[in-house]
């Protein structure tokens, strides 16, 4: 015997017993009313997934710093209590659920914001204004620079090895690895939520421009300098939210790869005089080319001794609703 994966429709008054046509109507609706709370279904999984999905989505476009799905899995008991109202009230009456489950995320969402370190990392308060990695003899540098919704300045120039300056207490030094010659730093700046905070702040990072550099900088919503032309750069790759950013690019030794990953953008790539360089972009980003030096068109750009130079610099732009500026 097989099982008819249709549900049950629900009852029309003439399956319900004739009492009388009062009675008859009575017991319709008790019916109905029955087979409504057999086949209704829960609300808390919805509001829970939008709930999660709203998360992501405001820490991507940098108004929250990075979630953490470790951090995230630490709310488990949120899951009993929702599925808890669910099941005592979600059939009966699915109205009072979805505004007692609102509730109850509103107020892990009020906790989470009094304590934001708990998923988003420590708050602005728990951190430094200056950040000075010294020397030690690094020759090498892998550097990792993490940050919310600020406007960044990154170049060289640095005495130490790394000097990172903010106009709050929100820089945090995370790494500092030593191998031989070559260092490992992590920086990262925790920004409070748009909510908590004043507005986005300001942060200068300087790097020492005699050393081999491969540089990752992400970061939320923003406005981004990245000057390149004074560091010894290896590789650089970047992964933004909605932000203007402006990219100097390097003297390269040897081909050099740039990639920039955003979201709706407006980036503007530098090409100092001397330099060979393609810029290739991808997505739904239109280019322009604001350089007599250029040649190609649509999303393929390159200088005429590209193809044959050794020393070269290879953009590779990835960004959804941007503009794409290269002078």
């Amino acid at each position: 015997m097989t099982n008819d994966p249709t549900p049950t429709p629900p009852p029309s008054p003439t399956s319900v017993p004739s009492g009388g046509p009062r009675a008859d109507r009575h017991a319709w609706r008790e019916e109905r009313r029955a087979w409504r709370r057999e086949h209704r279904r829960g609300v808390f999984g919805p509001v829970l997934l939008i709930a999660v999905g709203l998360l992501f989505l405001a820490s991507n476009l940098g108004y929250l710093g990075p979630v953490s799905w470790f951090q995230l899995v630490q709310l488990w008991p949120l899951l009993l209590v929702l599925a808890g109202i669910d099941l005592a009230i979600g059939r009966r009456a699915p109205a009072l659920a979805l505004l007692i489950d609102l509730v109850v995320i509103g107020g892990a969402v009020a906790l989470v914001a009094a304590q934001p370190g708990f998923i988003f990392g420590p708050r602005a308060t728990g951190g430094e204004t200056r950040v000075v990695v010294p020397r030690d003899g690094a020759r090498v540098l892998d550097l990792r620079v993490t940050g919310g919704a600020a406007r960044y300045t990154i170049g060289g120039g640095a005495t130490a090895l790394v000097e990172v300056a903010s106009d709050r207490n929100d820089l945090r030094l995370v790494e500092d690895r030593r191998s031989g010659d070559a260092a490992t730093v992590r920086l990262e700046q925790f920004e409070q939520p748009v909510f908590l905070a004043s507005g986005p702040g300001n942060v200068d990072v300087k790097v020492a421009s005699d050393v081999a550099l491969t540089l990752r900088f992400d970061a939320g919503a923003g406005d981004f300098t990245v000057d390149l032309r004074d560091l010894k750069v290896r590789e650089f790759r970047s992964g933004t939210g909605a932000a203007s950013m402006r990219v100097v690019l390097p003297r390269p030794d040897g081909d050099v790869p740039i990639r920039l990953d955003s979201g709706a953008s407006s980036i503007t790539v530098e090409v100092p005089d001397g330099v060979e360089a393609q810029v290739h972009t991808s997505g739904l980003a239109s280019t322009r080319n604001a350089s007599s030096r250029f040649s190609g068109g649509g999303n393929n750009l390159e200088t005429p001794g590209y193809a044959t130079a050794r020393d070269r610099v290879t953009v590779t732009i990835s960004a959804g609703a941007s503009n794409v500026i290269v002078r």
